[in-house]
Formats: C-alpha cells, sequence, structure tokens
C-alpha cells in the first residue's frame, strides 16, 4: 500500500457525491467477472480505493477512510432496509406508496 493509503488524518466530511463514487466503485468491483472471490480483502479494497480515487479524483482520503465510510453506509442501508420491510409486512389496506415514504421517514429520525 502507498503512502497515501495509510494516512490516518482527518478530511473533510463526505458529500453525497463522494458517497456514490464509493457505492459505484464498490459495485464495480464486486461484479468484475475477470477476478472472483479468489482475492484477499486488502487487494479488494485497495480495488475499490482505486475504482474511487479514478472516478473522484480525490487523492485526500485514504484507502482506510473510504472503507470506512462504506461500513458507515451499508449500517444506513441496513437501518433502511429493517424499516421498509417492517412497514411492507404491516400489510396495511389502502397504504399508498406516498404513506409508506411517509412511514418510513418517521422511523429515520
Amino acid at each position: 500500500m502507498g503512502e497515501n493509503q495509510l494516512k490516518s488524518r482527518r478530511e473533510k466530511s463526505f458529500t453525497c457525491e463522494h458517497d456514490m463514487a464509493i457505492c459505484d466503485a464498490y459495485l464495480s468491483t464486486t461484479q468484475d467477472p475477470t477476478i472472483g472471490n479468489s482475492q484477499s480483502s486488502g487487494n479488494f479494497w485497495n480495488r475499490i480505493y482505486q475504482n474511487y480515487i479514478e472516478s473522484t479524483s480525490d487523492n485526500a482520503r485514504s484507502q482506510i477512510s473510504i472503507q470506512s465510510r462504506w461500513g458507515m453506509i451499508m449500517k444506513c442501508c441496513n437501518k433502511f432496509f429493517g424499516f421498509l420491510t417492517q412497514v411492507e409486512n404491516a400489510h396495511q389496506s389502502g397504504m399508498t406508496e406516498a404513506n409508506v415514504v411517509s412511514v418510513l421517514t418517521f422511523f429515520n429520525k
């Protein structure tokens, strides 16, 4: 790993665009059929980091920072999916999609 990947100082907050770039980098890495699942964890996250750098030109972030941010994104996604599952399993008659969004907004506070 390069020096830039290991540094550990606090950087600016991630923007929505950075979060989307991390998600895109993760998806493109996990969906690459030429590599498969035979790579080490370090190599996997290095590929995600390189994809992120290529798409954003954000050299200020470390690989560890990207990895940590992905963990936070996944935690939020899992929480949202849990709320959505609860609402969908309630089977309330007459509930529109707008009502579901309203309930999810309430849960997410």
